[in-house]
């Protein structure tokens, strides 16, 4: 056995509900199956920051993943979103662009959100735009892109989906 896996995870966490705190008491708690564990590298920051993420359980994709494109029609499109910064995010907006094989783009819907504030989560703001897939046959993909004022992307701030356009089969699988 290899007991030198390194997982390179670096974590930005804003501690909300602390401001005017003298103390704070931290605990690292281990969750798996494994013999050991090790957090390295632990930096305590003094800062006001914005971290908004696409929330991964819960966003919307095609109702199939196979659809004759001869029978494609419009789909909503929703994700529950979260600031976890303990600064607010201005500006924020969530983008869905969809784009075929070829990497073209063949839609993209724009949700705003103008302010959102610290430790917050926005769910079921559908997008006031439906999308309708193109009637081609081919495979596509979509990604949710949340973004916002003086905030670095990174890998929360994106959530990708695909489907395909058949020549006349539905299905799931």
């Amino acid at each position: 056995s290899n007991f030198n896996f390194n997982s390179g995870e670096r974590l930005r966490i804003g501690l909300c509900g602390y401001e005017n705190v003298s103390q704070v008491r931290l605990q690292f708690a281990m969750n798996g199956n494994f013999y050991y564990w090790g957090i390295d590298d632990v930096i305590l920051l003094n800062e006001s920051v914005a971290d908004t993420k696409v929330n991964k359980n819960f966003y919307a994709v095609a109702p199939s993943l196979k659809t004759p494109a001869s029978q494609v029609s419009p789909f909503a499109l929703v994700a529950d979103i979260t600031n976890n910064g303990n600064a607010d995010a201005a500006n924020t907006k969530l983008e869905v662009v969809i784009k075929d094989a070829s990497d073209v783009t063949v839609g993209s819907v724009i949700n705003n959100y103008d302010n959102v504030p610290s430790c917050t989560v926005i769910e079921n703001k559908v997008f006031n735009e439906t999308f309708t897939p193109p009637s081609t046959v081919g495979v596509y993909t979509g990604t949710y892109t949340i973004s916002s004022d003086g905030e670095t992307i990174n890998d929360d701030n994106t959530v990708p989906f695909y489907f395909l356009n058949t020549d006349k089969t539905f299905g799931n699988m």
